[in-house]
């Protein structure tokens, strides 16, 4: 199945516990999400929220002409639903139903993130500094079969799913200055046992972002803002049988982007876009672009292939 999670909160990587939503000048149910699955109310597996920035995010300049990971080829993330091939496969109808946790929660069991609150006032109440920390940790296996004309296939889907992500805020009448570091990783193994082979598929996703924002009143009334913004994708993949290993892939993309908005232009506008893949086959893409002042100013290709990868696509 695949899972790709609609969420009205433009910025959610920027909200706050509900009890700070005023103070913070901010989105509510911190900054937590996560797309869970369930089958006829069952629990079926989760998946995680890649923090995608639309073009024009924050700031429209940080996407020209370099856009944000993803943003012209989202990649859904696939929950492997084989543990229930026996159940799916009984002739009778059955429930599908896919939700968001902390954005349209309509599922009964949920995780538990810990969220920790640090955020001071002035003495005047207008301003407001400190800190917001959220945390998900958890692990889960999933345990199915079907009997099949060869015999029974038994799968086992198991996955440790974790998220943080650490607030830094100093909001008041003449700042908003607003810091996150995210990261939500998902590790997965499935194994299928089939008379006498084992296959077994190893994954691992990692979200990272980072975006620090600040937006300042000058004394004369203008104002500026200033963005800078690393957002990465990371996904690498083994496959086995019988504890032999005869596959493996890795995939990277990460963008690095940062401009200053002065509301009558802009200023030290400067992008650059990484992405990578290789596999065991000898498969190897390697592309580094930068651009400045929303200008293509160099392209290099190859850079994180090695020469005996057997052949390099540009």
């Amino acid at each position: 199945m695949i899972a790709q999670s609609q969420i009205n909160d433009e910025f959610w990587y920027f909200c706050v516990p509900n009890d700070q939503t005023s103070n913070l000048e901010s989105c509510g149910n911190t900054a937590f999400r996560e797309t869970e699955v369930y089958i006829d109310g069952q629990a079926a597996g989760v998946a995680p929220v890649y923090p995608w920035i639309y073009t024009g995010g924050i700031d429209p300049f940080l996407w020209e002409p370099i856009v944000g990971v993803q943003t012209l080829d989202f990649k859904p993330y696939r929950v492997d639903l084989t543990p229930f091939a026996g159940l799916l496969s009984d002739g009778h109808s059955h429930t599908v139903s896919v939700g968001v946790f902390n954005a349209n929660n309509t599922l009964s069991v949920a995780p538990t993130p810990v969220v920790t609150e640090n955020i001071k006032v002035d003495k005047t109440g207008t301003v407001h500094t400190g800190s917001v920390a959220v945390a998900s940790n958890r692990s889960f296996a999933i345990r199915g079969y079907v009997n099949t004309s060869h015999g029974r296939v038994e799968t086992t889907v198991e996955q440790t799913v974790d998220f943080l992500s650490n607030q830094q805020f100093d909001v008041g009448p003449m700042t908003d200055i607003q810091n996150a570091q995210q990261s939500s990783t998902v590790d997965s193994r499935t194994t299928t046992q089939d008379a006498f082979f084992t296959n077994t598929t190893e994954q691992h996703f990692s979200y990272p972002l980072t975006i620090d924002f600040s937006f300042l009143v000058n004394a004369d009334g203008s104002s500026t803002q200033a963005t800078t913004v690393d957002q990465k994708n990371f996904v690498s993949e083994s496959k086995s049988l019988n504890g032999r290993k005869f596959y493996e892939s890795d995939l990277s993309n990460q963008v690095n982007s940062t401009d200053t908005l002065d509301f009558t232009g802009h200023t030290g506008s400067k992008t650059t876009q990484t992405y990578s893949a290789d596999d065991s086959s000898g498969h190897c893409y390697s592309r580094t672009i930068t651009a400045v002042a929303q200008v293509l100013t160099s392209v290099q290709n190859g850079k994180d292939c090695k020469p005996d990868n057997g052949h390099n696509d540009h």
